[in-house]
């Protein structure tokens, strides 16, 4: 067998990728079985010689064993601990602005568990590498499914709060640095200098791509970047390691250093380098698969690339699980396996047809040497664009799938945008890094800050480009159904099917099979969601946007202090492919927050009715600036099929139907609430939740807040009483009814 690791790597992640989809009784029974055949294809002689068999087989036996045997000793343990006050000693691992990130090594939790401390008011949490002891009130974070496994992927399992509101139940000890103590200074320092250097979102941009710190870079940023289909560049991943690797070991050989040792001190490089950013998922993936191909340089040996790949991905996933739910490495992955698998196909079909043929002219004598044609200056440059082009489509069709199951949408100019901001973001890397090599020697800080210069200029570059392009109308598609995201990896199999059985022809048939399948999918998704309506929920920065669709109409409601939520409202619309709005309903915020909505959101208002209420005096200014205002508290509203809503006191009460959806914005007191209002199908809670939030009665509810807030906006309400699902961050939840008091949540797994 030419590349047994490939197999087996590639073997592993897609039983893992299952395994989470699965009860666990099955896993068990599973590697069982696997092991059972395992046995069978060695005794076997006909079934011995298929190595590729075996191989795959070691590897499910492996992959759901590893699962199985996580599960059990290290998850479901901490798991029952949900809801409970224990007490625990722990190290602090990392530390970020409102979190920190706890390693247990002893208490009643077991031991080697990570678990998520969350700011409490009117105490500091502990510094980094301290020895914390004390009670807890252990949860496991309110996500299901996808964002469940999502989640696990991350390292984290639970997150904790001191037991009393506003106190701190722990002790606090100093504690000895870790190895990597060194690295983090180091990241830590030089991300502060590119941050004072660079301030605003050029210098989080800078940080994110030269050091994987992008938390700080503001909400419509990330938006642009995730619309454009270039999110992977706010992640060291494989792109920046390799263009650092391959850009010292050249310097080296300039240098005249021989083979073996640039390969050795380059190894050592990206060793650091590694270290430096903390070992994340994509910097391991790419970080193996170097040191393979440096190692194979060193020793005169060439490494096989997919060999170097399914080597990575067997370290990653034995050794932690549920990192095939990593939605960097699943990203890494298939960008890789689209570069060595698609790139030279592709690179091929299109040099055959852009290139001159060599072929002797038949006037030539025969014993006369063909001379190779050189092609003009146009189609050289348009040979070039075409491999660049190839490089890009090659990196994301294979990371379709990923995109549209994980993110929710597709980036229809993701290939145009790779183009623009690919290369500049490897010339931000290698300037970037340069600078940070140079920052700690005195005199060398002039250097530094020519090289923070042009970094700025990329970065600002990056941003308005990125920026520009996610306004387009056609910038991406949303793929939030079941059946697009059967149909994606379905059409590109079919593609690929269709070429190897058929050339050109079955390429076509396939497309052809492919458009009708989408067709019909489409058709019938119009007919089974007819008259159902969809309530989609996002809250960022303590702001609240909701949306609302039924039959290709629209409606929104905004509760808003900063400029996010009517971004985040902008980008749900044209997610939901909405051309306009049918009504809009603001139930409070700042006033330069509001003027943004004219600004922001002008192409879907086109005499939009805009309710407001009037008791409160920063919606003055905007009255004057929008034509269709109306108190909230006077107007009748009724809208699609007989729908209405009303307000009272911070109360906004809608009727889907015989569906009743209840908003506390800025309630005080929900037990002041008339009866009918407190019996409601579906509950929304923005911010903090009111006082008394037990006297509503409720099948399920939704909680938009912050995520330092998000332990205490939980203990508000009664979670025994109704489920509630909480949303922080740019996270979204959606709720599906027929308007007949029935809910079901639009989810994917």
């Amino acid at each position: 067998m030419a590349r047994p690791l490939w197999v087996t790597g590639f073997t592993c992640l897609i039983i893992l990728l299952i395994a989470p989809l699965l009860p666990l009784n099955a896993t068990l029974v599973l590697a069982g079985l696997g092991l059972v055949l395992l046995v069978i294809s060695l005794l076997i002689p006909i079934l011995r010689r298929q190595r590729v068999l075996w191989a795959a087989l070691l590897a499910a036996v492996a992959a759901f064993g590893v699962y199985a045997g996580t599960e059990i000793l290290c998850y479901r343990p901490l798991v029952g601990l949900d809801g409970r006050t224990v007490y625990l000693e722990a190290r602090v691992m990392d530390r970020e602005a409102d979190t920190v990130l706890l390693e247990v090594t002893g208490g009643e939790a077991p031991k080697g568990s990570r678990i998520a401390l969350y700011e409490n008011p009117e105490t500091e949490l502990p510094d980094m590498y301290s020895l914390v002891a004390g009670d807890f009130v252990l949860t496991a974070k309110d996500a299901q499914g996808l964002d469940r496994l999502v989640m696990k992927a991350s390292g984290v399992s639970m997150m904790a709060w001191c037991p009393e509101y506003g106190s701190q139940s722990y002790i606090e000890t100093p504690g000895k640095a870790t190895w990597n103590a060194v690295f983090s200074n180091m990241r830590q320092r030089f991300y502060h200098t590119l941050t004072a250097y660079l301030p605003g979102d050029r210098g989080e941009l800078a940080a994110g791509i030269c050091l994987g710190e992008d938390e700080g870079l503001s909400g419509p940023a990330k938006e642009a970047f995730h619309v454009t289909g270039v999110s992977h560049l706010l992640a060291v991943s494989g792109l920046h390691m390799s263009v650092l690797a391959f850009t010292l070991l050249a310097l080296l050989w300039r240098m005249r250093i021989p083979e073996c040792p640039a390969s050795i001190l380059t190894m050592a490089g990206v060793l650091w380098f590694m270290a430096l950013v903390g070992f994340e998922v994509s910097v391991v993936r790419s970080g193996v698969m170097l040191l393979i191909l440096l190692l194979g340089s060193a020793i005169r040996r060439r490494a096989d690339s997919r060999n170097s790949m399914g080597f990575a991905l067997l370290l990653l996933l034995l050794s932690d699980p549920y990192c095939a739910y990593d939605v960097g490495l699943l990203l890494s992955f298939g960008a890789c396996l689209g570069l060595l698998c698609l790139y030279p196909w592709m690179r091929f079909h299109i040099r055959k047809r852009l290139e001159p043929s060599n072929q002797p002219s038949p006037e030539l004598l025969p014993d006369a040497p063909a001379a190779a044609e050189r092609p003009p200056f146009w189609r050289r440059g348009l040979i070039r664009l075409a491999d660049a082009l190839c490089v890009s489509v090659a990196a994301i069709l294979p990371t379709m799938t990923v995109s549209a199951v994980f993110f929710g949408s597709l980036s229809l100019i993701a290939p145009i945008t790779n183009l623009l901001t690919v290369f500049p973001s490897t010339l931000l890397t290698q300037l970037g890094c340069l600078a940070m090599v140079l920052e700690p020697i005195p005199f060398l800080f002039p250097v530094c800050r020519l090289l923070l210069m042009g970094v700025g200029w990329i970065s600002g570059y990056l941003l308005e480009v990125t920026q520009w392009l996610a306004r387009l109308p056609f910038a991406s598609a949303a793929m939030r159904e079941g059946y697009l995201l059967l149909w994606l990896p379905a059409s590109l199999g079919m593609l690929y099917l269709g070429w190897r059985l058929g050339k050109a022809k079955g390429l076509r048939i396939a497309f052809a099979t492919g458009v009708i399948a989408l067709l019909c999918g489409i058709n019938l998704r119009n007919l089974f969601m007819r008259n159902v309506t969809t309530i989609a929920a996002v809250g960022t920065n303590g702001d609240a946007a909701i949306l609302l669709q039924r039959n290709g109409h629209f409606g929104a409601i905004l509760s808003l202090e900063e400029f996010d939520s009517v971004n985040r409202l902008g980008f749900l619309l044209e997610e939901y492919g909405a051309t306009r709005l049918d009504f809009l309903i603001v139930t409070g915020g700042e006033g330069n927050a509001l003027l943004q909505i004219p600004n922001q959101l002008s192409d879907f208002l086109q005499e939009t009715p805009l309710f407001y209420p009037e008791s409160d005096p920063a919606f003055a200014r905007l009255v004057q600036w929008y034509a269709y205002c109306m108190p909230i508290e006077t107007a009748q509203v009724s809208f699609w099929q007989g729908d209405t809503l009303a307000w009272q006191d911070g109360w906004l009460r809608m009727t889907l139907g015989d569906t009743r959806v209840l908003l506390s914005s800025g309630g005080t007191d929900a037990s002041q609430l008339p009866e009918d209002w407190r019996q409601t199908h579906l509950v929304v809670y923005t911010g903090t939740p009111p006082a008394h939030a037990g006297a509503i009665t409720a099948q399920t509810g939704i909680l938009l807040c912050e995520e330092e807030d998000l332990p205490y906006s939980l203990k508000a309400i009664p979670r025994t009483a109704y489920s509630v699902t909480a949303v922080s961050g740019y996270e979204q939840a959606a709720v599906v009814t027929r308007g007949e008091g029935d809910l079901t949540w639009d989810a994917w797994l």
